[in-house]
């Protein structure tokens, strides 16, 4: 049996086979277990913060329900109220990938093996399905996701590769702090007020904070009429991107204390107070 749990729960072996979340991860907490766990523990875990009551006897059914689905190539077996997956073969993506990535970071050389945990790492652990065991594995795996991003960005001289490492981390939805100190480990993305941020990697971070429900950065064009040294004047936290020696994107990070308005303001007058004319500024589409 294959089990596929990052980005999108599925079974190799059985593609057309649909889980129900609860289904999905009562078999995913059995196999994360290394030893036999006891009906009680997974009664506790998978149900310690849900409205719903679960018996033993719910528990039964559920057993049965994935046991239809799965006869191929597994079971679910129970002996003295002890739980444990029967099957010929296991393999479960996350804890090749766990492997994959220690090995990596050990070694800091072995190019093809980050590669190969980078491919495995589809998004989220168990997408959807919310219950504290479940976060806490999924917060664990993007961690470690980052770790293996930032080792590969660091290793990597190609900057086309590099924008791919980082794509993904941000497309898997890591959080911009991890992805701002992925960009500092690169030499020419640094975040510190002596680097311009690649054009692409600028629009990948734009897109992505677009989309949030609060987005955390005002996103400006602006185009100077002298040359200008834009980056003196950014603080720690805010990006931009080089369009040319006049005209520059800039995500300026919102203090969440102060309107946006005001915010702008003050990185004009910071501008103006040092030398820079200031032709036009409008909002990034």
């Amino acid at each position: 049996m294959t089990i596929k749990t990052f980005g999108k729960f599925e079974i190799f072996e059985l593609k057309d086979t649909e889980f129900s979340p609860k289904e999905r991860e009562i078999l995913t907490y059995i196999v994360s277990k290394k030893c036999n766990i006891s009906i009680e523990k997974i009664i506790d875990e998978i149900w310690m913060d849900s409205d719903e009551i679960c018996s033993r006897k719910n528990l039964t059914v559920y057993f049965s329900k994935i046991n239809k689905k799965i006869k191929k190539v597994g079971k679910i077996q129970t002996k003295n109220s002890v739980v444990f997956l029967e099957t010929d073969h296991l393999s479960i993506d996350f804890e090749i990938f766990e492997s994959l990535v220690k090995k990596f970071v050990e070694s800091g050389e072995d190019r093809i093996i980050g590669l190969k945990a980078f491919e495995i790492y589809g998004g989220d652990f168990l997408p959807g399905i919310n219950s504290n065991w479940v976060l806490t594995t999924r917060y664990f795996y993007e961690d470690l996701f980052f770790e293996l991003v930032k080792l590969l960005v660091e290793k990597e001289n190609d900057n086309f590769q590099k924008l791919i490492f980082i794509k993904k981390i941000i497309d898997t939805g890591n959080n911009f702090d991890n992805i701002i100190r992925i960009l500092n480990t690169t030499q020419n993305n640094k975040i510190d007020a002596k680097y311009f941020v690649d054009e692409n990697i600028f629009k990948l971070i734009y897109l992505k904070d677009k989309l949030m429900r609060h987005p955390r950065f005002i996103a400006i064009s602006i185009t100077f009429e002298n040359d200008f040294d834009l980056l003196k004047y950014l603080r720690k936290g805010d990006f931009a991107a080089k369009i040319s020696n006049k005209t520059f994107q800039v995500l300026l990070e919102k203090d969440p204390k102060k309107t946006a308005t005001s915010e702008l303001n003050a990185f004009k007058k910071r501008i103006k107070k040092n030398g820079g004319i200031i032709k036009s500024t409008k909002p990034l589409n």
